[in-house]
């Protein structure tokens, strides 16, 4: 049995087709060209970190940055890490915009100052951190050896006036005489993003229905739940204008049904097609297939066991992509339980991440720019869902979609417990340790407080184990129910069965549903 997204339960021999050519490249005629809606103004993105200088502190001291490793671009006329004359490590930002530049600032970081005052003096002054217009603390000297921490946290809206900078100082004020101060420890990050007046250049794009690619790929589909005006292009046809998509379908369909959170089920004479969520809601309003006889039955805890899970798109640390909201990376959660706990306990991070797919505007806008301007020509196997939304969410998804595309999965390994009982219940959460996340919650998904993953029925993490004694049965489309050495009737979710050299026998692995 592969994983859930390309499963096939007591047909697999349908799926051989498939299998067996599934590496092999697949070259498909773009047929459609579709426009990208909405305007993209570029932004300009600063990422800067602090340069540690431990040293005196005379009176002042302005804090020196450099470029962090995400690399820094601004289209217009402002600077960074220059004062216009040349480099300037000590400026932050300095806008040259008429009428000022309207910036958002996101710094995190800590300041560590040590103050000594001599044991004949009384302690006294003031030690002050400030990043212009955007952060300010200061305070007092009260001991002979004292250390002085600023933590910094800050995410502000400011308009910077054309000509002003933004630096970040320590000022010491008003010591005991020979007292003197000194810089422990600076360490900063700070991010600017400001929305330029100037657009990107967009064109149509060449590209073909997701649906089309799938038939390609598959032959005969049914589509339960058919992909709602998905079109897919490659980076090659937006560099380089090949006219066709290139893909290998092993890496094509895992990527697309991580993030649209859609089953395959191979058989005979067509593939069915259909998410995840609507799978399950399918076969357990089916009848089930009554096991009346088994034998060795084994019951057990699901072997693994998820903490944490990231949900959406590799990101991409270079100069040229800048993400306009975190949404259109990843988003990172983590289990807690109803007292807001994080629940640290022994577990690996789910990962529903696309590493070739993306639903990321800006940067297939950025790779159209890149081809018009000559850079970046050249063009890797990635491929992206064109995007056609308008408003404050343009990617054709987000991560916080791709996780609701996922509850069935997320619910059996994250929502587990009973709503009755929140000692024992624990939900998934988003979190914000990435530096990526935000607290808007339009693009979170949290577990909290939804009835659905607590009061409908849903995959539990007990794992039944037996061999049942009957002939065919197609667990693809039923659940099975069985009557276990409890006397308790459990409706059973089989995902692995495996007739024997006894045609009467299959081998199941099941997930227990209630």
């Amino acid at each position: 049995t592969k994983d859930y997204t390309e499963f096939s339960v007591d047909v697999v021999s349908a799926a051989n087709d498939y299998f067996n050519t599934k590496s092999t490249i697949k070259n498909i005629p773009l047929n459609t060209y579709k426009d990208v809606e909405g305007d993209y103004p570029k932004m300009n993105n600063v990422n800067l970190n602090s340069i540690n200088q431990p040293d005196l502190i005379l009176g002042s001291s302005v804090i020196r940055f450099k470029e962090s490793k995400w690399g820094s671009v601004i289209y217009d006329d402002d600077l960074s890490l220059s004062d216009g004359d040349g480099e300037n490590s000590m400026v932050i930002y300095k806008s040259l915009t008429e009428g000022g530049s309207y910036i958002n600032v996101i710094a995190d970081g800590l300041i560590t100052v040590s103050v000594y005052t001599p044991v004949y003096a009384e302690p006294q002054g003031e030690v002050t951190f400030e990043i212009s217009g955007v952060y300010t603390s200061t305070k007092w000297v009260e001991e002979n050896s004292q250390t002085i921490t600023f933590k910094i946290k800050k995410d502000i809206f400011i308009t910077l006036a054309k000509n002003a900078e933004i630096r970040a100082n320590v000022i010491v004020r008003y010591l005991a005489q020979g007292a003197w101060a000194q810089m422990e420890k600076s360490k900063i990050d700070i991010t600017i993003k400001k929305k330029t007046a100037i657009k990107y250049s967009k064109r149509p794009l060449n590209s073909i229905a997701l649906n089309e690619v799938y038939a390609n790929l598959l032959g005969n589909i049914n589509y339960i739940d058919a992909p709602a005006d998905a079109f897919i292009t490659s980076d090659k046809e937006v560099v380089t204008n090949t006219g066709y998509l290139s893909v290998v379908p092993k890496d094509f369909i895992r990527e697309t049904s991580t993030m649209l959170g859609l089953v395959f089920n191979f058989g005979s004479t067509e593939t069915k097609i259909e998410k995840v969520n609507t799978y399950f809601d399918r076969i357990e309003a089916n009848n089930r297939i009554i096991i009346e006889n088994y034998k060795d039955l084994v019951i057990s805890n699901f072997e693994t066991i998820y903490n944490s899970c990231t949900i959406g798109v590799e990101k991409y640390a270079t100069k040229n992509i800048v993400h306009y909201e975190p949404y259109q990376t990843k988003l990172s959660y983590k289990r807690f339980n109803y007292n807001d706990e994080y629940v640290d306990s022994i577990g690996e991070n789910m990962e529903l991440v696309c590493t070739k797919l993306s639903a990321d505007v800006e940067k297939i806008i950025n790779r159209i720019n890149d081809a018009t301007t000559g850079n970046g020509q050249t063009s890797n196997d990635n491929f992206y869902f064109v995007p056609n939304r308008i408003g404050d969410y343009p990617d054709y998804q987000t991560p916080a979609e791709m996780a609701d595309n996922h509850k069935a999965i997320l619910a059996l390994f994250f929502a587990t417990g009973e709503l009755d009982d929140l000692e024992d219940a624990t939900f998934l959460a988003a979190y914000d340790d990435d530096g990526l996340s935000s607290s808007e919650s339009a693009i979170y998904y949290n577990l909290v407080g939804d009835p659905d993953f607590f009061n409908n029925k849903r995959l539990r993490p007990i794992v039944y184990e037996f061999t049942a004694l009957l002939g065919e049965a197609d667990f693809s489309e039923h659940m099975a129910q069985i009557v276990d050495f409890n006397g308790e009737t459990v409706d059973l979710f089989v995902y692995s069965s495996e007739t024997t050299d006894k045609l009467s026998e299959i081998k199941c692995k099941a997930l227990v549903y209630k």
